[in-house]
């Protein structure tokens, strides 16, 4: 009987140490805090971003021997290959653009996620005698713009870093809509329960 309540007790210690663990990684994440005055602004350094990427995918494409290496080791893509090197460099470089220079470990780290997305659909290209250089650019800039620019359901990274002050509240806010002054979305619910 004994055990069975000392057991008890180490599984309930054990329970609290790991949710206290992990509400302290929650607290401790942190992303960048872009601050933009108004939505044209943002979709003007969103869109030279994209513009940016497409250019970029495309040139790499276009090099006939770093695209041969990489359709060569497509199953076995790492990170060793020119042409991931090459992009995964240029990603953290656009992105510390996006964060003013401010997000160097941020914008490495989150690079290197969205190259692993990259790698992973390359990996999933049906081997044949022939790869279209047209899918491969389209699924690439696919890939990065869905994590870092659209998303019907969910914000993406882009939408998630900015911020722009509220007109109601004067806070600085993620989740701001354009009603003929930016205006967050907690006011406009408060406004119209």
């Amino acid at each position: 009987m004994e055990f069975v309540l000392l057991s008890q007790t180490c599984k309930t210690l054990y329970d609290k140490d790991y949710l206290d663990n992990m509400k302290n990684l929650e607290e401790k994440k942190r992303h960048p805090m872009i601050k933009f005055k108004d939505l044209a602004e943002y979709f003007n350094k969103v869109t030279a971003f994209q513009l940016n990427i497409k250019n970029k995918v495309q040139e790499l494409i276009d090099d006939q021997p770093i695209f041969e290496e990489m359709i060569t080791h497509i199953e076995w893509l790492n990170d060793d290959i020119h042409f991931i090197k090459l992009l995964r460099e240029f990603l953290k470089n656009e992105l510390l653009k996006m964060t003013n220079n401010t997000e160097s470990k941020w914008c490495g780290e989150t690079a290197i996620i969205a190259i692993n997305s990259v790698k992973g659909a390359l990996k999933g290209l049906q081997l044949s005698s022939r790869i279209l250089k047209t899918n491969v650019r389209d699924m690439i800039i696919c890939v990065i713009f869905a994590i870092f620019s659209t998303n019907d359901k969910y914000q993406p990274i882009f939408d998630k870093i900015s911020y722009m002050e509220c007109y109601i509240c004067k806070k600085l806010r993620s989740n701001v809509l354009s009603m003929g002054e930016l205006i967050c979305e907690t006011c406009i619910k408060t406004a119209h329960p």
